[in-house]
């Protein structure tokens, strides 16, 4: 096998990137599009297997085959609801769900792929819609990068992940891509709602991971690759069908909104970026216009009209729909980017009532993947081998999975599947019955989910095959490799594959693990539930506020996973399928209840009046730092994950408040007094959080200065009050309830540690003006705790002036104290 299996590709999961890394992919055909459903039907073949009990089953993975007799004017020139904003938006709004905020985290794949989930699922399933679809980006996270343990066959040896350990932070800023979202949906680790792992409690709190590793209310049946630069056709139909692709491009900031007029024309929200650079930022295309103004980008122009509308993850909830500068939701790029990746991806989905309740399966961590050709007989096939557990319920075999994101270049596309049941040799795939045949076309590459149109029954301590040609046989179906962090094992008896129409061969010795093949069975006999899960144990709403709580019955494949919500004390909170709305102020209980176990979990809710301040969860998404400089203090409220507050809820004189008190000598009036004085970013709190890294992020400068008429009414001596100014005061600085605390010591000018540095326009003999003030001064910094803090004017005063040698002396006012001479070189 090492000679003639002839390694073709491998796609490697390179984690510097925060987006989709690049794969090998071939032309992909386009596909019939007939109300709203995609299918195909292929012509019946002659085979060798014809004999057999088994006939075969034409298939057709939707969406899969090219309808060339469709003509292309029957697909849109535009799709995206209308031309102008307020038509996009309702487009927008009715058929996806709010947007999110990936904050400082390196998460923009996982909420692509989440995306991709939901918009599927609220196009295909009545019970869901925008307000009621949310999947936890959090949670896909952790189960792609945590090492999970098979739940048929348990731990897999040589398996192992080099996460395993880090913190959640760490985690979170290694970046991903949608096929590692996609492996881990297929083990159906997800996709979940966000009540399991609320992303806007990273920090904070955080779930039992292990119970909620194998939560699901969607899981994905196929994740199709299509190539969106040579074949735009076909992505377009792709969207329609299933509601968005996920690409990646070159964004100014992979971590943040940051844009520049090279790239970005506000006014229009429209971006092209004319230089091949690696892209570094996932994002999902949900419309197109092909008429959409090549005059509507910025500086650079693409040579030709039309541009792809899509969806970002730097907003939060939604509140930014399409319209002028809102890049951080949705905005349009052009068809020409440069930096436009040649992969699109998009998930197809399943609901809860299509779940079936054992997925076979080697292997369930990550893994990277390559893919070999046929060897000198021109012919490959591979299979996986899998026992059926003694102990184990009596099962249909029902669906069989592969992965193969190989080229599909060629007139053949063909595949075939072949299961046998009740192996009388481990080593043998064929050596039992023949009991299932597939067969079809594939016209993109993809991870292909494919139903039995009649069930395979296999028994407890037995075994069964898959066994899988793809691409005519050209090509095996790929199989797992190593990675950056990543080891895959491979045990005796699993995979094996087979060149020309000889025996099959034991991969065990060769390069990489199993062959990426699995299936999926359900049980005979009835399962019961043993755990039901609630999101949030409590919680708190505003009277008129909603809010959601998610509950999944535990095993996912018991026979009634079905929940029922109550209120205690409907006139305080009323909730409906897990959406809680609060009515007057009060508690009450909300339960989830599973009626055919009688299982029960339960939720504290607490209604408080409707007031302007903000929601408990919003709040604790603030994050306050601050430093300071004598009699300032720079307190900084973070963006992350409170990109959805609007300038005017965050403005100082009504979200943010400060105060400071003397520490030292017992004085407790307020002698001393906070102001706000400043802004470094007035448009941000004029039109919201815009900036996204620490130098964009909106701080309020806070003065703070002794009141020396009041000192005076309180008796204070003129000494005693130079003795406040030099006191350590303490700050408080909150934000929606999160409070910050920093101290200010004073600074003596004379001290031997203290340093000055000054900034003039103009260097050399130094003058003054009428004031006696040194011409074209800017500022003075004081070197103090380790930095440079610049000081105001007010805290200081020009004692003298040496123009000869060019030196002067500062004498400390207000907070500092102390004189000093100062050269300018």
């Amino acid at each position: 096998m090492k000679r003639e299996m002839k390694y073709i590709y491998k796609i490697t999961a390179g984690l510097i990137s925060l987006c989709l890394f690049s794969a090998s992919v071939g032309r992909v055909d386009t596909f019939a599009e007939q109300s709203g459903d995609v299918s195909a039907v292929t012509e019946t073949e002659e085979t060798e297997y014809a004999e057999s009990s088994a006939e075969w089953q034409e298939i057709s993975p939707d969406p899969v085959f090219s309808d060339k007799s469709r003509p292309q004017s029957a697909y849109p020139a535009a799709y995206n609801g209308g031309k102008g904003v307020e038509q996009i938006n309702s487009f927008l709004s009715s058929s996806l769900s709010p947007t999110r905020s990936q904050g400082k985290y390196g998460s923009c794949w996982a909420f692509s792929a989440m995306a991709l989930a939901e918009s599927y699922m609220i196009r295909t399933d009545d019970a869901r819609t925008p307000a009621n679809t949310d999947y936890s980006e959090r949670l896909l996270i952790h189960n792609s990068y945590s090492e999970g343990t098979n739940p048929i066959y348990g731990d897999s040896a040589g398996d192992y992940l080099e996460y395993e350990g880090k913190s959640e932070n760490e985690l979170l800023m290694l970046g991903g891509n949608e096929i590692f979202a996609a492996q881990t949906l297929f083990k159906w680790k997800g996709a979940a709602d966000e009540g399991m792992a609320r992303y806007s409690h990273i920090g904070r709190t955080s779930p039992d991971w292990k119970s909620v590793e194998y939560t699901s209310s969607a899981r994905i049946e196929n994740c199709y690759l299509l190539n969106i630069r040579e074949d735009q056709d076909t992505v377009k139909r792709f969207i329609k069908a299933c509601g968005a692709a996920a690409v990646s491009y070159n964004s100014p900031s992979g971590n943040s909104g940051i844009t520049n007029d090279a790239v970005y024309n506000p006014a229009n929200n429209a971006y092209y970026c004319k230089d091949e650079k690696e892209p570094n930022h996932g994002v999902c295309i949900v419309g197109w216009d092909d008429d959409y103004s090549r005059n509507n980008f910025g500086k650079n122009k693409p040579s030709g009209d039309g541009a792809w509308l899509c969806r970002n993850s730097w907003q939060e909830d939604g509140k930014l729909l399409y319209g002028s500068s809102s890049y951080d939701s949705y905005f349009w790029l052009s068809y020409e980017d440069k930096t436009l990746s040649q992969e699109a991806y998009v998930f197809k989905m399943q609901s809860a009532s299509e779940f079936l309740d054992h997925n076979y399966y080697y292997d369930a961590n990550l893994h990277d993947f390559a893919s070999s050709d046929a060897g000198e007989d021109g012919l490959i096939e591979t299979a996986n081998v899998f026992p059926v557990p003694e102990g184990a319920n009596t099962q249909e075999l029902k669906a069989v999975a592969f992965q193969t994101m190989t080229d599909m270049t060629g007139d053949d596309r063909s595949f075939e599947v072949r299961i046998y049941n009740g192996l009388k040799e481990a080593k043998d795939p064929e050596s039992g019955k023949l009991a299932a045949a597939l067969k079809g076309e594939l016209a993109t590459g993809g991870i292909y989910t494919l139903r039995l149109a009649s069930p395979v029954t296999v028994e407890p301590g037995t075994s069964f095959s898959i066994v899988v040609r793809v691409n005519g046989g050209k090509k095996t179906v790929d199989y797992e490799i190593p990675g950056n962090g990543i080891s895959v094992g491979l045990s005796e008896g699993q995979s094996f594959y087979r060149n020309g129409s000889g025996s099959f061969t034991d991969k065990v010795s060769e390069y990489g693990g199993n062959y990426v093949i699995s299936a999926q069975t359900e049980d005979l006999g009835e399962i019961f539930a043993d755990r039901l899960l609630i999101s949030d144990s409590s919680y708190t709403v505003s009277v008129g506020e909603s809010a959601m709580l998610s509950a999944a019955v535990l095993p996912p494949e018991a026979d009634d996973t079905s929940v029922v919500w109550e209120s205690s004390d409907p006139a305080v909170a009323e909730v409906r399928d897990g959406e809680i709305t609060g009515r007057s102020p009060g508690n009450a209980v909300i339960t989830a209840r599973n009626r055919g176990s009688g299982l029960s979990a339960s939720c504290r809710l607490t209604v408080t009046e409707k007031t302007e301040a903000l929601r408990e969860e919003r709040t604790r998404a603030f994050t306050l730092s601050g430093s300071g400089d004598g009699t300032s203090a720079y307190i900084s409220v973070s963006y992350d994950r409170a990109a959805e507050y609007t300038g005017k809820e965050i403005m100082p004189d009504k979200e943010l408040s400060a105060t400071a008190s003397v520490k030292l000598n017992g004085l407790t009036e307020p002698c001393i007094t906070a102001d706000f004085v400043s802004y470094n970013n007035e448009d941000a709190f004029e039109e919201g959080i815009t900036g996204h890294d620490s130098s964009e992020s909106p701080y309020f400068t806070v003065v703070f200065s002794v009141d020396e008429e009041l000192a005076g009414k309180l008796k204070k001596t003129q000494s005693e009050i130079a003795l406040l100014k030099q006191q350590t005061a303490e700050i408080n600085a909150v934000a929606g309830g999160d409070k910050f605390t920093y101290d200010i010591t004073p600074i003596e000018l004379n001290k031997k540690n203290t340093k000055v540095r000054i900034s003039a326009d103009e260097k050399g003999a130094l003058m003054t003006d009428e004031d006696g003030d040194l011409e074209g001064l800017k500022y003075i910094k004081v070197r103090y705790g380790g930095g440079w803090h610049k000081v105001p004017k007010r805290d200081y005063e020009i004692e003298s002036v040496d123009t000869v040698n060019n030196m002067f002396t500062i004498r400390g006012t207000g907070y500092l104290s102390g004189t000093l001479t100062v050269r300018v070189d």
